[in-house]
C-alpha cells in the first residue's frame, strides 16, 4: 500500500469534516469513495476489485 499526500482548502476540508461527521465516516473513507467513482466511471475495476486481484 502506497501513503500519497493531498492539499485542500481549508473550505473544502471543513465540508469534507460535515458530511464525513453526518455520514458517520472518515475523512480517508469519502476520499476513496471518489477515488473508487473516478475508477469505476472510465470502466475500470474498483479498489476492492483491483485489492483482491492483487492478493490472488
Amino acid at each position: 500500500m502506497f501513503r500519497t499526500s493531498l492539499y485542500l482548502s481549508h473550505a473544502v476540508h471543513d465540508v469534507l469534516r460535515e458530511i464525513a461527521h453526518v455520514e458517520r465516516k472518515k475523512v480517508h473513507d469519502l476520499l476513496r469513495e471518489g477515488i473508487d467513482h473516478v475508477l469505476t466511471s472510465r470502466l475500470h475495476p474498483s479498489i476492492d476489485e483491483i485489492t483482491r486481484k492483487g492478493k490472488a
